[in-house]
């Protein structure tokens, strides 16, 4: 059980991070 909510942290985490960085990444087009 507790191994499965690890997972489920980690791939919220990864999502997260993954938006942040295409939003990032558009920002800066958007700039540029």
């Amino acid at each position: 059980m507790v191994l499965l909510k690890t997972i489920i942290v980690l791939i919220q985490y990864t999502i997260v991070k993954i938006t942040t960085n295409i939003a990032k990444t558009k920002s800066q087009l958007v700039i540029l």
